[in-house]
């Protein structure tokens, strides 16, 4: 944690806030208060890596913004030194996890300030998911590479989707001349030494890691491809959603990343077609107006509970009037057991909740045009009831026949409503739909063969005039699989792995492996 309680980090922070601010008449109207100054202001206290529970939230959020400023300022003075005695070596902070977490609002890390201010380098370090690499490489303005310097692999599967997203070097976690003697836990994860690992999977690697350097150019290839989606920048409602939809993208053919609240303000929404907003509860006004914008102009945008109920500082907004929607009630599960206090590595605490009366229900379709190949979809969590202006389009409904998930057209574009959590196949069955309506560009699909694509992974790019296709197969079991693309774009395929030609469309690939192909 980098938050500072210190003497002069307080005068600091009443600095900070005159400067953003003005004047403290201001600032109270934000925060709810009647300060007559700013040094009057005392930072709100955290225990177990937590504002306590009566904190003014709207404070709270100036004095998390003060410390992510504060740290970043830090570390560009140290950078500032670092290169007046060698200005030539690569600098790089950050790879941490805190964007992901619950806590993040108490670390004092600004990662996107980081990755486009003090990083020549981005570092990420993480081997199981790519959802924290892809989001850290969607944070930068500017191309940089990316360096994982103790990649710990949870399944050697892994490892090759990583570059294939965008990393650019890693050292594997890790890999010592001798077992230690000192830690012997840490023998357990080790590559060359654990026994969680058989030497079958260590060949495998091996010959990954082979197959990395000699395709290197073709594997960068597909990390070069623009996105036609994107998603809104242990866990919160938020970072859930976020990892349930970003995992039901994963499976549709189609790069996808993530764009952020200052990405937004300086207009980079129209580079997408697709928006995903997932449970962005608190959102800058100004960040709204933006959106609102982009559907104007023919954007797709889909807002999932429970977004745009207030602005930053956490007071209420009109945005779902905007929208045309009267949110009725909203029901959310009961919280259940609660697990021990963990304290991570970085000396964050976290705690696990259990919930209880949370039985999936079932949202019924429409059998409107654009959705009327969906079956029902899968819902848990939380749930709203609401009403839709008349010229809203209702395409699911809940077993009491009340809306569920409603388009409502926006100007050239639409913005389509879930009152309810989806799991994540059936966010993927209703972004599969979305895609087709906001016609993303996917030159090449993928059929399974007496079974879903789920769990496959398959991504095209060019690489000048050649036309280059990965599959991962994360599934424990070998898939058959078809790959669709229009008349005349291939009859044949090349291994690049192997070196065998495929005639045809049809392929099998093995569990947990990935494959590259050339299309001719």
């Amino acid at each position: 944690m980098y938050i500072c309680y210190c003497e002069r980090s307080q005068r600091m922070f009443h600095e900070w806030l005159e400067k953003k601010h003005g004047t403290v008449n201001n600032a109270n109207e934000k925060w709810g208060t009647a300060y007559k100054s700013f040094s009057e202001v005392t930072p709100p206290p955290v225990k177990d890596s937590r504002p306590l529970p009566d904190t003014n939230r709207a404070l709270w959020y100036d004095w998390a913004r003060f410390n992510q400023d504060r740290f970043t300022e830090y570390l560009l003075w140290v950078r500032s030194l670092i290169h007046k005695i060698d200005p030539k070596t690569p600098l790089a902070a950050g790879g941490s996890s805190s964007m992901l977490a619950g806590r993040t609002g108490t670390t004092g890390i600004d990662e996107e300030r980081i990755v486009n201010e003090v990083d020549d380098v981005i570092l990420h370090e993480g081997g199981k998911s790519t959802l924290g690499l892809d989001l850290q490489i969607a944070l930068a303005e500017k191309k940089k590479p990316v360096a994982d310097p103790e990649m710990y692999l949870s399944s050697v599967e892994n490892l090759i989707p990583h570059f294939l997203h965008g990393k650019s070097v890693a050292q594997l976690f890790h890999w010592p001349a001798q077992p230690s003697s000192e830690v012997l836990s840490i023998n357990d994860s080790s590559l060359a030494h654990g026994w969680a690992y058989p030497l079958e999977d260590i060949g495998d690697l091996i010959r990954d890691a082979l197959d990395l350097r000699r395709l290197n150019k073709e594997i960068a290839a597909f990390a070069d491809v623009p996105p036609p989606e994107m998603l809104t920048w242990q866990t919160t409602p938020y970072l859930a959603e976020l990892e349930k939809t970003y995992n039901a993208s994963r499976y549709l053919d189609a790069k996808i990343t993530f764009v952020t609240e200052r990405q937004i303000l300086k207009g980079w929404l129209s580079r997408y077609k697709l928006l995903l907003v997932p449970a962005a509860r608190n959102t800058p006004t100004e960040v709204f107006e933006k959106i609102w914008d982009y559907a104007v102009h023919g954007g797709r945008v889909l807002v999932v509970p429970e977004s745009f109920l207030g602005d930053e500082y956490n007071r209420p907004t009109d945005h779902a009037s905007r929208l045309g929607l009267s949110i009725r009630q909203t029901q959310t599960p009961k919280p259940g057991a609660v697990g021990a206090m963990v304290q991570g590595y970085d000396q964050s605490l976290s705690q696990a909740v259990a919930f209880v009366d949370d039985t999936p229900q079932k949202l019924s379709p429409t059998r409107t045009e654009l959705f009327g190949s969906i079956d029902e979809l899968e819902t848990r969590g939380i749930r709203q009831i609401f009403e839709a202006k008349s010229n809203a389009t209702i395409l699911f409904r809940y077993s009491d026949r009340g809306p569920a998930i409603v388009q409502m057209p926006v100007g050239q574009g639409a913005i389509y409503y879930s009152g309810s959590s989806l799991e994540e196949r059936s966010y993927g069955r209703l972004l599969e739909a979305l895609f087709r309506e906001a016609r993303v560009t996917r030159p090449v699909r993928l059929r399974t063969i007496g079974g879903d694509a789920w769990n496959i992974e398959a991504r095209f790019a060019p690489l000048g005039n050649r036309k280059l296709l990965y599959i991962v197969n994360f599934n424990p079991i070998p898939k058959r699989m078809s790959i669709d693309a229009a008349p005349g774009f291939f009859s044949s395929l090349l291994d690049l792995r192997d070196h065998h030609d495929v005639r045809g469309a049809e392929i099998t690939l093995p569990a947990h492996q990935t494959a590259i192909y050339e299309m001719f």
